[in-house]
């Protein structure tokens, strides 16, 4: 069964956000890679090392290396615009004194949204382990 709006209005694995914010902040594959590998820490992440990361899973997406411009221009995206989303929403906690990045219980209940949503996608294996 295809899951829809309707099925996660009521769901309680939601945490507090909104189905709306929900679908708002999984519609961008750089949020959904860093929530995918912040759930595989227990500590905090440092901005480079997700930043690494989601730039090798782009890279191997799209079949081509990371370059030093493409590590900036992720690393710049996540700083300004991807992970205040993810705060703001209270998904993540973001320390900007100490570059890092933390999920949330509202972030683990989000990832939960998007196995139900996409059960078929993987997390990215290619990434540094940190």
């Amino acid at each position: 069964m295809v899951p829809t709006i309707s099925d996660f209005e009521n769901d309680s694995t939601a945490g507090s956000l909104p189905t709306h914010t929900i679908y708002d902040l999984l519609s961008h594959r750089r949020r959904r890679a860093m929530l995918r590998r912040l759930d595989e820490h227990e500590s905090p992440v440092s901005l480079s090392d997700l930043s690494r990361w989601v730039a090798l899973g782009e890279a191997d997406s799209d079949g081509d290396g990371v370059r030093s411009e493409r590590l900036r221009n992720v690393r710049i995206s996540l700083y300004h615009v991807h992970v205040p989303k993810l705060s703001n929403a209270g998904v993540v906690a973001f320390d900007r004194a100490e570059r890092t990045v933390e999920l949330l219980d509202d972030g683990r209940a989000l990832l939960h949204r998007l196995e139900a949503l996409d059960p078929s996608s993987e997390p990215n294996e290619h990434g540094p382990s940190t």
